[in-house]
């Protein structure tokens, strides 16, 4: 994407702008909207904003570009798509909600951090120097104690443990508000609090 072009202008694949220019001219998304209007759920827009501050500055401190406006829009998706009344679950899903989707536009762009992603992937003992793959194994980190273990063993490690050089940590421990319930229900009955 080029920020200084506006509309498809700002797409430089020639593809994608012709595939989102048949998307946008065939009425589909008009039709959505309209269907959708009558959707209005209670949303926690303070936490809302307190996550994408924090993952905004983690972003930042790890030397993974990720740009303010795509943070919140994904949170804003998380938060209608996944309520979730946990803060701290919430936050988890968060991140690896917003890194994962930025990093697959990424990889659609750029075959090299692709390559690295999956070969670090592929050998998770291996000190990796990309951002990239040293916050997702963080963000997984930070996730893992909410999977069942089956699916994504926990390490054990915390926000302030002490971590391989392989993985990203923080220099500051976020703290996501305490007391944040709402939901896009408005109800904090039958809220997911955990994810396998």
């Amino acid at each position: 994407m080029d920020p200084k072009r506006q509309g498809l202008d700002a797409i430089a694949d020639p593809r994608a702008r012709a595939a989102l220019a048949s998307v946008l001219g065939s009425g589909l998304i008009e039709e959505a909207i309209a269907r959708t209007a009558p959707f209005a759920p209670a949303l926690d827009q303070a936490r809302m904003r307190t996550h994408a501050a924090l993952l905004t500055a983690e972003f930042a401190s790890a030397g993974v570009v990720v740009p303010a406006v795509t943070v919140e829009n994904i949170i804003l998706m998380r938060a209608l798509m996944v309520p979730i009344e946990d803060p701290a679950l919430a936050l988890a899903l968060d991140r690896i909600w917003v890194f994962a989707t930025n990093l697959d536009d990424v990889c659609s762009h750029d075959a090299a951090a692709a390559e690295t992603v999956l070969r670090a992937g592929m050998l998770p003992g291996a000190r990796d120097g990309s951002p990239d793959t040293r916050y997702l194994r963080y963000a997984f980190e930070e996730i893992a104690p909410f999977c069942d273990p089956t699916f994504l063993p926990s390490t054990g490690r915390s926000s302030t443990a002490r971590s391989p050089a392989s993985c990203w940590r923080p220099s500051t421990v976020p703290t996501p508000p305490t007391g944040s319930t709402a939901t896009s229900s408005g109800s904090s009955t039958g809220t997911p609090n955990s994810v396998s």
